[in-house]
């Protein structure tokens, strides 16, 4: 039998191929991991910018409700998460507005589209067309697309009104945020995986994953595109983005004609995010929210998200818990395809643009404390091109159906196939825990640790 010098390739080195890794690893598995980035985390940026403690994340930042996996990774880690406090604000006629129902509508309004596709053989639609068989105020309607455009990074009139039916468990108003920065994350992923079954390849980027049954090889390109390395297994779990593997930047031989089809039904999300830096947290004056806010209840002299539903820039939100002089603005689906269009200089005008509206701060303020800004493009990112993956109409069945290996020999792993959690670092973690499972039991001969447990694939 023609011997292989790893068991397993995983591609690609964020959270979902490191949670693959750590599991496999564990279990005596020996694996490459070829990352094309020259870092670790995919979607998961964390900067530092040298004053101060708190981290910038220019990619994923919250942990959302009861996400296990990641929790149980920040108490292995003695990681400190705060949970966010803030109260959540809508600026409506030039006027900050407490808005006290936003995750309550989105649930109530999953809970009536799961009874409604209860129903055997009725055909799903998009989301923005079932909300035309419900009577919804104006503010229900409008809070709900808020939603789709911006928690789901998605284009209303294409995302799947059925994939949305039932996810209440995702629409939680408790949010969290790792104090010391997601790549925190990462690193206690690392330190519970074994190093000794573990090879790592950086700026490694796989063209073509070359298959038969029982066997996979790599094939690499040198950044000038000729070919550069090959890399043999028993098998691969691919952790790459659901928008390159539908772009078909990696080439499967022979073609994977079926899990080409899901990915098709699948949808590229995106999102514009940019962080600001003032010489100071002026939103932090007593005065600032309490001389703007109408039907105030009770101590409101603070906010933590602030909704502008018309503004280039429709959502901002504060360092809180943290005190400190960020602010965070953020646009998603056709909102974030229109800032996402323009430079970076034009991108930063915008935004500062609507935070002065929506906050009712001259602009001059505005520039004049403008200390430092960060953002990144991930839909101009080779290696991710999207920030999001979202259910196309019709596609409900995709994840399932991606999910499962193909002969044993290919395993799948993203958040795209978390229903539940698409999109989250969770949904990251859990599909590279399950791709691991499922590997193991369909060959706990052929890989791990021998039954007397001295060496690897004796």
């Amino acid at each position: 039998m023609k011997q292989v010098p790893f068991d397993v390739l995983i591609i690609g080195a964020g959270p979902a191929g490191l949670a693959a890794a750590r599991d496999l690893s564990q279990a005596g598995v020996r694996l490459l991991i070829l990352e094309a980035r020259p870092r670790i985390g995919g979607r998961i940026l964390t900067l530092r910018n040298g004053i101060g403690t708190l981290p910038i994340e220019l990619g994923a930042e919250f942990i959302h409700g009861d996400a296990k996996e990641t929790q149980a990774l920040c108490d292995a880690g003695r990681l400190i998460v705060d949970r966010l406090s803030g109260p959540h604000h809508e600026i409506r006629d030039g006027s900050l507005r407490p808005v006290t129902d936003f995750w309550g509508a989105v649930e109530s309004y999953s809970k009536s589209l799961k009874k409604r596709y209860g129903a055997t053989g009725l055909r799903d639609q998009s989301f923005l067309a079932s909300l035309d068989h419900v009577h919804l105020s104006a503010r229900r309607r409008d809070l709900l697309l808020q939603y789709a455009r911006g928690f789901q990074g998605a284009d209303p009139e294409r995302l799947s009104a059925r994939s949305l039916a039932g996810e209440g468990a995702e629409a939680s108003d408790h949010q969290y945020r790792v104090v010391s920065g997601y790549e925190a994350v990462l690193e206690q992923l690392r330190a519970e995986s074994d190093s000794d079954y573990i090879d790592l390849r950086l700026e490694t980027a796989v063209a073509e994953l070359r298959w038969k049954v029982g066997e996979v090889t790599a094939v690499t390109n040198h950044e000038n595109g000729s070919q550069k390395e090959q890399f043999t297994a028993r098998a691969a779990v691919v952790a790459l983005p659901h928008a390159i593997l539908r772009s078909k930047d990696l080439r499967f031989s022979p073609e994977l004609k079926e899990q080409e089809r899901q990915w098709n039904h699948l949808e590229v999300g995106h999102v514009f995010k940019i962080v600001l830096r003032f010489r100071e947290a002026f939103w932090e004056d007593a005065s600032f929210v309490r001389h703007r806010v109408q039907g105030r209840p009770g101590n409101s002299d603070h906010f933590g998200f602030v909704q502008a539903p018309h503004e280039d820039v429709p959502v901002w939100w504060t360092a809180d818990p943290a005190r400190a002089p960020f602010l965070t603005g953020w646009a998603g689906g056709p909102d974030a395809l229109a800032l996402l269009k323009l430079d970076e200089r034009s991108r930063l005008e915008r935004s500062l643009q609507s935070l002065s509206r929506s906050l009712a701060l001259p602009r001059s303020r505005l520039d004049g404390l403008l200390d430092q800004w960060w953002t990144h493009d991930w839909s101009q990112d080779p290696w991710s091109r999207g920030a999001y993956s979202y259910v196309g109409v019709g596609g409900a069945k995709a994840p399932s159906l991606l999910a499962r290996p193909v002969q044993d020999t290919i395993y799948f792993a993203g958040d795209y196939l978390s229903q539940g959690s698409m999109g989250t670092v969770e949904g990251a973690l859990s599909s590279g825990r399950r791709a691991a499972r499922l590997l193991l039991e369909a060959r706990p001969r052929s890989l791990g640790k021998s039954r007397s447990g001295n060496g690897v694939g004796e």
